[in-house]
């Protein structure tokens, strides 16, 4: 995990359901760590979020990457992404990045156009 207080960024997930069973899942606690896939990317994430959540439940986490200097550049606001752990899987959207962005606005506004051009 990062060693920054601010998360990478805040987004909305959707906790799916467990496998054909259907079995019943559920996150509790405040941490979730696990692995988070976007725009076809796999990256080591740490996940912080309050309360107890079911399957099907949508709800705000703050993530925190293993590799955000490298993921960040790449990433951001209102994609998509998949988290994936064992039985629990989530859809989300990233609703705003937090310290990237404001490392974005340190090196200009610019700064990541040719990634996008590439």
């Amino acid at each position: 995990m990062s060693t920054s207080a601010l998360p990478d960024f805040v987004a909305e997930i959707h906790l799916l359901p467990v496998g054909a069973s259907g079995g019943h899942s559920h996150l509790s606690g405040k941490e979730w760590r696990t692995v988070v896939e976007i725009n076809n990317e796999f990256w080591s994430a740490t996940l912080h979020f309050d309360g107890e959540h079911l399957q099907g439940e949508h709800f705000e986490v703050e993530i925190w990457l293993l590799l955000a200097d490298v993921a960040l550049p790449m990433i951001e606001q209102g994609m998509s992404f998949t988290v994936w752990e064992d039985e629990s899987q989530a859809k989300g959207v990233i609703k705003r990045l937090t310290r990237g962005s404001a490392r974005r606005l340190e090196r200009g506004p610019h700064a990541t156009e040719h990634l996008r051009s590439a």
